[in-house]
């Protein structure tokens, strides 16, 4: 499984904030998968501190789950 590094750069950003910002969409338990692979990342707090690298795995564009219902008001 590929993996990258994202660095927390803001302050007041919580993990799925981070997340959202770097890959866009969110997998159905894609938030939980990346605290088990951060030993440690929810005793830093609801909003992560300046500098904290978390891993994270690079999601499949294949995953249906990822994929965002369009909602178009005139159809």
């Amino acid at each position: 499984m590929a993996t990258v590094e994202i660095t927390v750069k803001q302050d007041g950003v919580m993990l799925d904030l981070l997340l959202w910002r770097r890959f866009k969409a969110l997998p159905d338990g894609f938030v939980e998968q990346v605290y088990e692979m951060n030993y440690g990342l929810a005793e830093k707090g609801e909003f992560l501190p300046l500098g904290t690298v978390v891993v994270a795995p690079i999601p499949d564009p294949n995953d249906v789950s990822a994929a965002q219902k369009v909602v178009s008001l005139w159809d």
